[in-house]
């Protein structure tokens, strides 16, 4: 069995996702040659492929979609939702070559609509 850190959630001491994902790469002794990231965005797609080409590459295993949840108000109709979300998050798929995105709905931690 191997293990893929969640470079959103672990080593929440470094800062910034740039500086996990670098990190990981650098600790030979973790041993993990994959990652998912929960919220890619807040890095570019432009310095992700320029992070990947500069260090050894460890594959991309998943990735979250943007959430829907807080984008709501703004999104009245599915065509607004593919331009949003979906595309933007088809770049970050395509970029980190990634093939599984989680697409987030909603929040589960939000009872209110229940």
């Amino acid at each position: 069995m191997r293990f893929c850190p969640n470079i959103s959630t672990l080593f929440n001491d470094i800062p910034k996702l740039t500086e996990r994902y670098i990190h990981i790469v650098q600790r030979k002794d973790y041993r993990f040659d994959a990652i998912e990231c929960q919220n890619p965005y807040d890095v570019s797609v432009n310095d992700w492929k320029e992070l990947i080409s500069n260090n050894k590459s460890l594959k991309w295993i998943l990735i979250n979609s943007l959430p829907l949840y807080d984008q709501t108000s703004v999104i009245p109709s599915f065509n607004d939702y593919r331009q949003l979300v979906l595309d933007c998050t088809l770049a970050y798929a395509k970029a980190l070559n990634v093939n599984k995105v989680h697409l987030v709905m909603t929040d589960t931690n939000n009872d209110s609509d229940r």
